[in-house]
Protein backbone atom coordinates (compact mmCIF):
# COMPACT_ATOMS: atom_id res chain seq x y z
CA UNK A 1 0.00 0.00 0.00
CA UNK A 2 2.83 2.36 0.88
CA UNK A 3 4.55 1.67 -2.41
CA UNK A 4 1.28 2.43 -4.23
CA UNK A 5 0.94 5.78 -2.41
CA UNK A 6 4.60 6.56 -3.02
CA UNK A 7 4.19 5.80 -6.76
CA UNK A 8 1.03 7.89 -6.88
CA UNK A 9 2.84 10.80 -5.20
CA UNK A 10 5.76 10.58 -7.65
CA UNK A 11 3.40 10.51 -10.64
CA UNK A 12 1.48 13.47 -9.20
CA UNK A 13 4.63 15.52 -8.64
CA UNK A 14 5.94 14.68 -12.13
CA UNK A 15 2.60 15.63 -13.70
CA UNK A 16 2.48 18.91 -11.78
CA UNK A 17 6.07 19.76 -12.75
CA UNK A 18 5.51 19.00 -16.44
CA UNK A 19 2.25 20.92 -16.58
CA UNK A 20 3.91 23.93 -14.94
CA UNK A 21 6.62 23.91 -17.59
CA UNK A 22 4.21 23.67 -20.48
CA UNK A 23 1.98 26.51 -19.29
CA UNK A 24 4.75 29.02 -18.64
CA UNK A 25 4.20 32.29 -20.52
CA UNK A 26 6.11 33.11 -23.65
CA UNK A 27 9.39 34.83 -22.85
CA UNK A 28 9.26 38.61 -23.00
CA UNK A 29 11.05 40.07 -25.96
CA UNK A 30 13.60 42.38 -24.40
CA UNK A 31 15.07 43.55 -27.68
CA UNK A 32 13.59 45.31 -30.66
CA UNK A 33 12.71 43.46 -33.86
CA UNK A 34 15.55 43.27 -36.39
CA UNK A 35 13.82 45.72 -38.76
CA UNK A 36 13.09 48.29 -36.04
CA UNK A 37 14.91 51.61 -36.31
CA UNK A 38 17.01 50.49 -39.27
CA UNK A 39 17.75 53.68 -41.16
CA UNK A 40 17.86 52.56 -44.72
CA UNK A 41 19.83 54.84 -46.98
CA UNK A 42 17.63 54.62 -50.00
CA UNK A 43 16.43 57.25 -52.40
CA UNK A 44 12.81 56.12 -52.28
CA UNK A 45 11.53 56.69 -48.71
CA UNK A 46 11.70 58.65 -45.49
CA UNK A 47 11.17 56.46 -42.40
CA UNK A 48 9.78 56.73 -38.89
CA UNK A 49 9.84 54.12 -36.10
CA UNK A 50 8.17 53.95 -32.71
CA UNK A 51 6.68 51.64 -30.15
CA UNK A 52 3.56 51.68 -28.03
CA UNK A 53 2.83 49.89 -24.79
CA UNK A 54 -0.57 49.32 -23.17
CA UNK A 55 -2.81 46.71 -21.61
CA UNK A 56 -5.06 47.22 -24.65
CA UNK A 57 -3.55 45.93 -27.92
CA UNK A 58 -5.46 48.45 -30.06
CA UNK A 59 -4.34 51.33 -27.86
CA UNK A 60 -0.70 50.19 -28.03
CA UNK A 61 -0.90 49.95 -31.84
CA UNK A 62 -2.52 53.39 -32.14
CA UNK A 63 0.10 54.91 -29.85
CA UNK A 64 2.93 53.32 -31.86
CA UNK A 65 1.51 54.54 -35.20
CA UNK A 66 1.10 58.11 -33.90
CA UNK A 67 4.60 58.15 -32.44
CA UNK A 68 6.10 56.73 -35.65
CA UNK A 69 4.34 59.38 -37.71
CA UNK A 70 5.64 62.00 -35.27
CA UNK A 71 9.18 60.77 -35.79
CA UNK A 72 8.64 60.81 -39.56
CA UNK A 73 7.37 64.41 -39.29
CA UNK A 74 10.54 65.41 -37.42
CA UNK A 75 12.66 63.82 -40.14
CA UNK A 76 10.74 65.68 -42.84
CA UNK A 77 10.98 68.98 -40.97
CA UNK A 78 14.75 68.61 -40.67
CA UNK A 79 14.96 67.94 -44.41
CA UNK A 80 12.67 70.87 -45.28
CA UNK A 81 14.62 73.29 -43.10
CA UNK A 82 17.91 72.17 -44.66
CA UNK A 83 16.44 72.68 -48.14
CA UNK A 84 15.10 76.12 -47.25
CA UNK A 85 18.45 77.21 -45.81
CA UNK A 86 20.31 75.79 -48.80
CA UNK A 87 17.95 77.46 -51.28
CA UNK A 88 18.48 80.84 -49.65
CA UNK A 89 15.08 82.19 -50.72
CA UNK A 90 14.41 83.44 -47.21
CA UNK A 91 16.59 84.50 -44.32
CA UNK A 92 15.71 81.88 -41.72
CA UNK A 93 18.05 83.58 -39.26
CA UNK A 94 15.47 86.36 -38.97
CA UNK A 95 13.14 85.41 -36.05
CA UNK A 96 9.96 86.61 -37.80
CA UNK A 97 10.76 84.74 -41.01
CA UNK A 98 11.74 81.63 -39.07
CA UNK A 99 8.47 81.79 -37.11
CA UNK A 100 6.43 81.94 -40.32
CA UNK A 101 8.47 79.09 -41.79
CA UNK A 102 8.11 76.90 -38.68
CA UNK A 103 4.35 77.42 -38.50
CA UNK A 104 3.83 76.56 -42.18
CA UNK A 105 6.23 73.61 -41.94
CA UNK A 106 4.45 72.06 -38.94
CA UNK A 107 1.06 72.33 -40.62
CA UNK A 108 2.30 70.81 -43.88
CA UNK A 109 4.20 67.94 -42.32
CA UNK A 110 1.40 66.96 -39.93
CA UNK A 111 -1.00 66.80 -42.86
CA UNK A 112 1.48 64.88 -45.03
CA UNK A 113 2.38 62.18 -42.49
CA UNK A 114 -1.22 61.13 -41.88
CA UNK A 115 -1.00 59.28 -45.19
CA UNK A 116 2.31 57.59 -44.39
CA UNK A 117 2.33 53.86 -45.03
CA UNK A 118 2.64 51.47 -42.10
CA UNK A 119 4.99 48.93 -43.66
CA UNK A 120 6.01 46.98 -40.54
CA UNK A 121 4.15 46.13 -37.35
CA UNK A 122 4.96 43.61 -34.64
CA UNK A 123 3.01 42.88 -31.46
CA UNK A 124 4.60 41.27 -28.41
CA UNK A 125 2.62 40.15 -25.37
CA UNK A 126 4.49 40.90 -22.14
CA UNK A 127 4.60 38.73 -19.00
CA UNK A 128 2.28 41.14 -17.20
CA UNK A 129 -0.37 40.72 -19.93
CA UNK A 130 0.28 44.07 -21.57
CA UNK A 131 1.15 44.44 -25.25
CA UNK A 132 4.15 46.14 -26.79
CA UNK A 133 3.75 47.14 -30.44
CA UNK A 134 6.57 48.16 -32.79
CA UNK A 135 5.69 50.13 -35.93
CA UNK A 136 7.62 51.33 -38.96
CA UNK A 137 6.11 53.94 -41.30
CA UNK A 138 7.47 55.34 -44.52
CA UNK A 139 6.70 58.04 -47.05
CA UNK A 140 7.92 58.15 -50.63
CA UNK A 141 10.58 60.82 -51.11
CA UNK A 142 8.83 62.21 -54.17
CA UNK A 143 5.70 62.82 -52.07
CA UNK A 144 7.85 64.52 -49.43
CA UNK A 145 9.47 66.70 -52.11
CA UNK A 146 6.04 67.84 -53.30
CA UNK A 147 5.16 68.72 -49.72
CA UNK A 148 8.43 70.65 -49.40
CA UNK A 149 7.73 72.64 -52.57
CA UNK A 150 4.20 73.41 -51.39
CA UNK A 151 5.68 74.54 -48.07
CA UNK A 152 8.04 77.00 -49.76
CA UNK A 153 5.20 78.33 -51.93
CA UNK A 154 3.02 78.78 -48.85
CA UNK A 155 5.85 80.54 -47.06
CA UNK A 156 6.26 82.95 -49.99
CA UNK A 157 2.54 83.76 -49.79
CA UNK A 158 2.64 84.26 -46.02
CA UNK A 159 5.72 86.48 -46.21
CA UNK A 160 4.14 88.65 -48.91
CA UNK A 161 0.99 88.98 -46.79
CA UNK A 162 3.00 90.24 -43.80
CA UNK A 163 4.75 92.96 -45.79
Amino acid sequence: MQSFLRSLAIVGIATFTLSACSSSPEPVQSEWPSWYDVRQNDDQYFYGFAEGHSNNANMAARQARLNARGELAESLQTSFEAEAREGGQHNLDDPETYGVFTSAMQERTQTAVTGAEVYQIERVRQDDGSVRVFVGVRMPRNQAELTGRALLDEMDERMQATR
